[in-house]
């Protein structure tokens, strides 16, 4: 997920989240429950995993739109599914 991207999120919003970022595991399906703007900055976004009681604060980085589209895919989810494969 690009910055932009990452700044744009808002509540209700679905999204995959890999954690913790230096593996390459499957992501986690979640759902944006809060986000703090920061001027000029990098918002904080809090996101419930599906099935978690409590919510994480992942990095941009580990984050991508649930829907990733064909082209950019996530390297990580590539991984996963060439290991599988």
């Amino acid at each position: 997920m690009t910055r932009f991207e990452w700044n744009g999120l808002r509540i209700g919003d679905i999204v995959s989240v890999h954690a913790p970022l230096a593996t390459v595991d499957p992501s986690v399906v979640g759902t944006v429950r809060h986000v703090t703007e920061h001027a000029g900055g990098r918002n904080d976004v809090g996101i419930r995993l599906h099935g978690a009681t409590l919510d994480v604060w992942p990095s941009w980085l580990a984050v991508h739109r649930a829907e990733h589209p064909a082209l950019g895919t996530c390297w990580r989810c590539d991984a996963v599914a060439a290991r599988i494969a």
